[in-house]
């Protein structure tokens, strides 16, 4: 029969295909060296050594529902614990990555927290929620502000801090937005990647020379922060949320002059500074396209408030937080 005919002659280029990716795989074997890997080896990156994060199908990771211990402490909706508001008081979520969480400090000494507590003494009955999730990238704030609202969530404000991990990840050789959520490629993938050096080469750049991972900047990656907080802008307008962006903290003194080791490349100072300045031009291109505020506080990298209110580069202490509360509240008093 005439398909048994079609049947063979699939069959047989079929086998000669196999047979020509088996020979390109041995020379490649052979002659090419197998030094590009995988984006990251830790498949529990962000969730090892941290028990108040797990796994999430859709935003890689999220925090643990109900997870308590001596300095964090999250709610059964998945937020970092804050003080107690009015069942009826407007509600405004602050969303970000560890500097909204408050990596370091307790759950009062957040800026979210402090945000709240400095509104009730103004006599303004806010009920702020931390939705901040350490190491939390553009991407993945994007996907929790869609599922908050599609779950039926209706704030009267959104407040967004995010940058630095974009920055982070921005310096991988290999990147590619869905990195930005999963910092692993797909599980099939990763299969025929861990078995084929023919097919590392191919969809992979090869580790470089010490000396050259430097300076390597990422347009593809500012491109896609861009096009992230249009996104979430654009989704608190279609649901007449008003939307406001915050600098996230950052302690210039802090920044080593050898620069930051981040993943593949390595920022020198001066590089790593103009990136960031990039970025907050980014940030503030899209507020004006919107039409809403950046809150550019005294712990921003253009202030530089200095090191005393810090733990560390990026993370401040409680009073550096109630600084970035203040700063926060002062620029969203009524008019």
């Amino acid at each position: 029969m005439r398909w048994r005919g079609w049947l063979g002659v699939i069959g047989i280029n079929l086998l000669v295909l196999l047979g020509l990716a088996a020979g390109l795989e041995g020379a490649a074997r052979l002659f090419l060296t197998p030094d590009a890997r995988p984006l990251f080896a830790d498949t529990e990156l962000r969730t090892r050594g941290r028990p108040f994060v797990e796994p999430h199908p859709t935003r890689g990771f999220a925090l643990k529902p109900g997870f308590e211990e001596a300095l964090y402490r999250i709610d059964g909706d998945g937020f970092r614990q804050g003080p107690p508001a009015a069942a009826d008081a407007p509600v405004w979520i602050a969303l970000g990555e560890s500097t909204t969480f408050g990596w370091g400090v307790a759950d009062g000494d957040t800026y979210p927290a402090q945000l709240q507590a400095l509104l009730a003494a103004q006599g303004r009955q806010v009920r702020v929620i931390n939705a901040g999730v350490p190491s939390y990238s553009s991407s993945q704030v994007l996907r929790y502000l869609e599922e908050l609202l599609a779950g039926g969530s209706k704030p009267e404000r959104v407040l967004i801090s995010i940058m630095w991990n974009d920055i982070w990840y921005s310096t991988v050789l290999n990147w590619y937005p869905d990195l930005l959520v999963y910092q692993q490629p797909p599980a099939w993938l990763s299969t025929l990647l861990h078995h084929s050096v023919l097919l590392r080469r191919i969809l992979m750049q090869p580790q470089p020379a010490q000396a050259q991972l430097v300076d390597r900047f990422n347009a593809e990656a500012l491109a896609q922060y861009r096009d992230n907080l249009r996104a979430m802008l654009g989704l608190a307008r279609q649901h007449g949320i008003d939307a406001v962006l915050v600098e996230p903290p950052f302690a210039p003194e802090l920044m080593p002059e050898e620069g930051l080791n981040e993943f593949h490349v390595r920022y020198t100072r001066p590089f790593f500074l103009d990136v960031a300045a990039r970025h907050r031009a980014v940030m503030a291109e899209v507020a004006r396209e919107f039409g809403v505020p950046v809150v550019d506080h005294r712990l921003s990298l253009s202030k530089g408030a200095g090191k005393q209110y810090f733990l560390d580069l990026l993370h401040p202490t409680p009073e550096g937080n109630r600084m970035l509360a203040e700063d926060v509240a002062a620029a969203l008093a009524p008019r």
